[in-house]
């Protein structure tokens, strides 16, 4: 075997185990309205798919937050008499 094979076989466990993580913010990011084919070619890149998934986490958690701040209340006020 040659020294390409070899680099291969050592990146497939790796690719094998971001397969769900690929998925995973693929979904997010077509949640949080951004592109998810950027965020699964950023998730195959070794380290910054690392970071690419911590700031779409954290950006998808603000985005929860904004859409709750905007979100009517979920009962009507009642004035105590």
């Amino acid at each position: 075997m040659g020294a390409g094979n070899d680099m291969i076989l050592s990146l497939l466990p790796f690719l094998i185990l971001s397969i769900p993580l690929l998925w995973g913010n693929y979904l997010l990011a077509s949640r949080t309205e951004r592109s998810g084919a950027l965020y699964i070619v950023l998730t195959l890149i070794p380290m910054i798919g690392f970071v690419a998934t911590i700031y779409l986490f954290y950006s998808s958690i603000l985005f929860a937050l904004e859409r709750t701040k905007t979100a009517p209340p979920p009962f009507p006020s009642r004035q105590m008499a």
